[in-house]
């Protein structure tokens, strides 16, 4: 399967519970990231589930960030990395 990257690409971005080698189910889906690639932002103030969650919680949480192709492809990941507590 040949996978390509077009201009009109949108990279959805979420964060995972768990690590990167864990893997985990989604926590937070954040804001997507258009193919321009610049930059996205999202105010997390709470989890997909209703969780309230703060900055210093964040920064502790037991998770990972994985930005996907797009929406047709979500098995391929474009970048990961581990957050909050699994940041070493």
């Amino acid at each position: 399967m040949q996978i390509s990257s077009s201009l009109t690409d949108i990279h959805p971005a979420k964060i995972y519970l768990n690590n990167v080698a864990q893997g985990g189910e989604v926590a937070n889906t954040l804001a997507a990231i258009e193919c321009d690639c610049e930059s996205s932002t999202t105010l997390v103030s709470k989890l997909d589930n209703g969780t309230a969650i703060s900055y210093d919680e964040l920064v502790k949480f037991n998770g990972h960030l994985k930005i996907h192709q797009n929406e047709d492809h979500m098995e391929v990941i474009i970048a990961q990395g581990n957050i909050g507590a699994n940041v070493q």
